[in-house]
């Protein structure tokens, strides 16, 4: 029944006689603002999109059983898997997009986006929270937070105030990275990839806007333009931040493994203390764009929080007066956690970016995009030693949880080259793109271990580690049929990555479609891209744009 309701929402919406931007596979819509009389007072336009997911992959769930000294068992699990043949997601977006150019200089700009998605069964492993207030029908939770939308995603107004000077003022989107996922520069903005692989998916669509002040200042002796960003952070607070991806399963981390520290804890609820609605929560920052020649760079700095991985900073437990001692969880033996708090501590991001285009002997586009950050903050594994508990509230006991400041440098590095190849195109040329990124921990300390990912130690950071992209695409009959091949690998003991293929396709002035398929490869399920391994996909999208 809901497969028929979400086909019959999916086909009247695309009967909606309106146009839509184009996927990134075919050419952006590109902003303007170019003060020409001929420009229209008022333009409306936007998308229908429907876009429709099924796994195939075969691996299934495995658990171990674990008993104490108590005679309890506990069910850990080793694998995850078990979405053969159910739905990765099955949603229908309709966007519109507003220009109102009052005057001259001025321009009014908004984005309405509505999100209608199906309930996924796979979202019943989802990890909320506060598991409590969902009531258990966590497939239900995720669908209303993160799966539906009705919102003005975007609304701010830009303003000449000089010909050297811009103004852009409300919420918005700043790009300041062209590494993709990558995301070394890209910090301004956090991120809900909660719906797909987000490699997949238009980076300006998984962009949280925020409210912003943005200036642009052009220094033309200098030949470069100076950015200023000020972020109050007015928006809800969990907005700030990057939605976690334990919150939901289709495309979420799976369930942890079993922990080092063996003793068990229940977890009854995780509170995430986002920043924001505060003055002192306020996020700066200032880039530098230039060029020296045929050279262009960028030079930028942000005050921030980081945004991601939430950071478990200590826990309360609580006191059972009826025992005289700390609470139990009397069906297994284990102690309570009432509440685990989660922070997104200050964070300081530097960096800079270059691009040079070779025409001989080899035509290449080189990119190199590189960020420092003196105060990454890790969560500690499991088993570290925990600090000097303090009672607060009466007896209740809370505990802090060992985190470590470090100084961490990474880089990413970019190669475009077009090439033809005649057999195969003898109209086209075939775009072929290759990305590294390296990432080290510069005051690394071999007897400390700490996470990527908290509660699940099987993340343990590396003092170096490299990641490696590639893909091909071209095009034919003008356009009309553009394939896709990308693939990403990680290498080290445990090597995993992921290749997918994708056609997309162009019908007429309105018509945009894709389809493709997904594989991930891994052999450890819990490290790198093997915590996704179990996500093989095919997916398509149909569009029609206004």
């Amino acid at each position: 029944m809901r497969t028929r309701i979400a086909v019959v929402l999916g086909v009247c919406c695309l009967l909606w006689t309106v146009e839509a931007r184009a996927f990134d596979d075919f050419e952006d819509l590109e902003d303007s603002d170019s003060g020409d009389s001929t420009e229209e007072f008022f333009v409306i336009n936007g998308f229908i999109q429907n876009q429709t997911g099924i796994f195939f992959s075969t691996e299934s769930n495995k658990w171990e059983q674990v008993k104490d000294d108590f005679g309890n068992i506990t069910e850990y699990p080793i694998d995850h898997g078990d979405k053969l043949g159910k739905l990765s997601m099955m949603r229908t977006t309709l966007q519109l997009e507003a220009d109102l150019k009052p005057a001259k200089g001025v321009r009014l700009r908004g984005v309405f986006r509505g999100v209608r998605s199906l309930q996924l069964e796979v979202d019943e492993y989802a990890q909320p929270p506060d598991p409590g207030k969902t009531g258990g029908d966590y497939v239900a939770w995720v669908n209303e937070k993160y799966y539906t939308e009705n919102r003005l995603r975007e609304i701010f107004i830009d303003i000449e105030a000089a010909p050297w000077l811009d103004l852009r003022i409300g919420r918005q989107q700043v790009a300041w990275g062209d590494m993709g996922q990558y995301r070394l520069l890209d910090v301004v903005n956090p991120t809900n990839s909660t719906w797909h692989f987000p490699t997949l998916e238009n980076y300006d669509d998984t962009r949280v806007p925020l409210w912003m002040f943005k200036s642009v200042m052009e220094i033309k002796p200098l030949n470069g333009s100076l950015e200023f960003i000020w972020l109050p952070l007015l928006d809800n607070p969990e907005e700030t931040v990057t939605v976690p991806l334990t919150f939901v399963s289709a495309w979420g981390l799976p369930r942890s493994p079993k922990q080092e520290y063996e003793s068990g804890f229940n977890i009854r609820k995780k509170t995430p203390r986002y920043p924001g609605h505060k003055i002192e929560d306020s996020r700066l920052g200032a880039r530098w764009v230039g060029s020296l020649g045929v050279l262009s760079y960028s030079l930028v700095y942000y005050w921030t929080h980081q945004i991601t991985p939430p950071i478990p900073t200590g826990f309360v437990q609580l006191y059972d007066p009826t025992r005289g001692a700390l609470e139990v969880d009397r069906s297994t033996g284990n102690a309570v956690i009432d509440e685990v708090f989660l922070d997104y501590p200050r964070q300081h991001i530097a960096g800079f970016s270059l691009e040079y285009a070779f025409q001989s002997p080899v035509s290449t586009i080189v990119r190199l995009e590189a960020s420092y950050t003196p105060n990454a903050t890790y969560p500690a594994v499991s088993s570290a030693e925990k600090t000097t508990p303090d009672y607060v509230d009466g007896q209740d006991l809370y505990t802090s949880l060992l985190t470590y400041e470090k100084h961490v440098a990474s880089w990413g590095i970019q190669l475009m080259r077009p090439t033809f190849i005649r057999f195969l195109n003898p109209t086209q040329t075939f775009m072929f793109v290759a990305q590294a990124l390296h990432t080290m921990v510069l005051d690394w300390d071999s007897k400390e271990r700490y996470l990527d990912i908290p509660n699940l130690d099987s993340t343990e950071t590396k003092q170096h580690s490299l990641t490696l992209v590639g893909a091909v695409t071209t095009s034919y009959l003008h356009g009309m049929l553009a394939p896709k091949i990308v693939g990403a690998y990680i290498p080290g003991p445990a090597p995993s990555g992921f290749v997918t293929a994708q056609m997309a396709m162009l019908f007429g002035n309105h018509w945009r479609a894709a389809v493709g398929a997904t594989m991930f490869f891994g052999e450890d399920p819990y490290k790198g891209l093997g915590l996704f391994r179990d996500r093989d996909e095919v997916f398509a999208r149909l569009q029609y744009q206004f």
